[in-house]
């Protein structure tokens, strides 16, 4: 098994829940590339000068702010647009505790899901980008076929 890097544009909190998570979706907690987060556009330049992106295991790329998808669909399109490698990254909403009703709700406005918040479910945008919804105790085999799923998907 190949470890995968793992983008954070929002940052990452000091969660166990968090580390598990990522873990659990065979990312690499040793490369978490979380920096510099004054800006989306300074992260992006950051993330043009590594070269790793381009070749080996295809990133995750992990958002833990919900509470604005449309920011959040923004984002990831400036981060395809100008970071083309990310095209074949998995895209991870980590929920936080208490957040999955109202969460569920912002997605359902925003696009699809197919399950319900716990089981892990992928959310389709109306766009028709895939992210992998994290709920905070996610089932761990689960969580890695949805990643694989999504990440099957958004290379078609």
């Amino acid at each position: 098994m190949s470890l995968r890097p793992i983008l954070a544009p929002q940052g990452l909190p000091e969660d166990e829940y968090v580390r598990t998570a990522l873990w659990s979706a065979e990312g690499d907690l040793g490369r978490i590339i979380d920096a510099p987060t004054s800006s989306l556009d300074a992260y992006v330049s950051h993330l043009k000068k590594l070269r790793f992106l381009d070749s080996g295991p295809a990133p995750l790329v992990c958002f833990v702010d919900t509470r604005a998808l449309g920011v959040v669909l923004m984002a990831r399109a400036l981060l395809e647009a100008e970071v083309p490698s990310l095209a074949r990254a998995s895209w991870l909403l980590l929920l936080q505790e208490g957040r999955a009703e109202h969460f569920a709700a912002s997605a359902e406005r925003l696009g699809t899901l197919d399950d319900s918040v716990d089981a892990v479910p992928l959310w389709k945008s109306r766009a028709g980008q895939y992210f992998v919804v994290v709920p905070p105790t996610p089932p761990i085999a689960r969580l890695r076929a949805r990643c694989a799923e999504a990440q099957m998907l958004a290379m078609l």
